[in-house]
């Protein structure tokens, strides 16, 4: 039997925060796509390198393992920031 471990709202505002983003526990999908956005547009280039950083490794590693929620998200935060 296989399990996979989904990255769901909660999982990505936890990865977020460890970043420094200040996305409140049990922040809906708006609140955590919000907080990231002004913190892609506001951030130095450091913070919005280490964003990037983040984004991309999620997408190798758990590509298909996302909420729907989540992919949004990522997908929204990458085309900020290009």
């Amino acid at each position: 039997m296989m399990f996979a471990d989904l990255i769901d709202l909660e999982d990505f505002a936890s990865r977020l925060r460890e970043l420094g983003v200040p996305v409140p526990a049990g922040a809906d999908e708006a609140l955590v796509g919000g907080e990231l956005e002004k913190w892609i547009m506001d951030g130095s280039d450091e913070q919005r390198s280490a964003i990037k950083g983040m984004l991309s490794e999620l997408e190798k590693e758990f590509e298909g393992l996302m909420l729907p929620s989540v992919e949004e998200i990522v997908k929204n935060a990458q085309s900020k920031m290009q």
